[in-house]
C-alpha cells in the first residue's frame, strides 16, 4: 500500500467517524429537545391549574361551567370559555408535539385518554368546543371529534365508556 492510498484510508475512517459522531450528537440533541418540550409543556399545564386553584372566582367558574355554562353571567361564561380555550390550546401543542415525534405513544396516549374523560365528564367542555372548534388544525380536530361522538354515545347509553368506583373509564383509545 502506497502513502496515497495509506491517506485515503485514513481520511475514509475520519469521515465515517465523523458521520457516527454527528449521529450521536443529533441523538443526544432530540432527547434534549423532547426534555425540554415535556418541561415547557408541564409549566403551561401547572399555570393553567394555578388560575383555577389560587383564584376562589376562577375556581367556582371553573367548577359551574364544568357541569354547565348555562348557569354561568355572560362574563363568567366568557371566562370559563377563556380558560377551556387555552386548556385546549395546550391538548393541540401536545397533539402537534407528538406527531413530531417529541412524545412517546404511551405518553401522547395517556394525555389523549384524559382529554377524552375530559370531553365525556364535562359538558362545558363540550359546548365551548363546539362554539370554537374550527380555530383548531384539522388533525387535531379529527381527534376531539371522535372524542365528541364518543361523549354523545355515552350520554345515550351507546358508549364503551363506564362509570367504575366514581372514576369515569373510557375506551377513546380504543375505538
Amino acid at each position: 500500500m502506497d502513502r496515497k492510498e495509506i491517506r485515503e484510508n485514513i481520511g475514509v475512517t475520519a469521515l465515517v467517524l465523523s458521520l457516527i459522531f454527528v449521529g450521536l450528537e443529533m441523538r443526544q440533541n432530540t432527547r434534549l429537545l423532547q426534555a425540554q418540550t415535556r418541561d415547557a409543556i408541564t409549566s403551561k399545564q401547572l399555570e393553567t391549574v394555578s388560575w383555577i386553584a389560587t383564584d376562589q372566582q376562577n375556581s367556582r367558574v371553573f367548577r359551574v361551567g364544568w357541569d354547565s355554562m348555562e348557569t354561568l353571567t355572560p362574563d363568567e361564561e366568557w371566562q370559563y370559555a377563556t380558560l377551556v380555550q387555552g386548556i385546549m390550546r395546550e391538548w393541540e401543542n401536545s397533539h402537534y408535539q407528538a406527531g413530531l415525534g417529541l412524545f412517546t405513544r404511551e405518553e401522547i396516549e395517556a394525555r389523549q385518554e384524559a382529554w377524552c374523560q375530559n370531553m365525556i365528564s364535562s359538558s362545558g367542555f363540550r359546548d365551548v368546543w363546539d362554539q370554537q372548534r374550527l380555530r383548531y388544525a384539522a388533525s387535531f380536530r379529527a381527534v376531539i371529534d371522535n372524542f365528541v361522538a364518543d361523549a354523545e354515545s355515552f350520554e345515550q347509553g351507546a358508549s364503551n365508556s363506564e362509570w367504575r368506583d366514581g372514576i369515569l373509564v373510557s375506551q377513546c383509545l380504543d375505538a
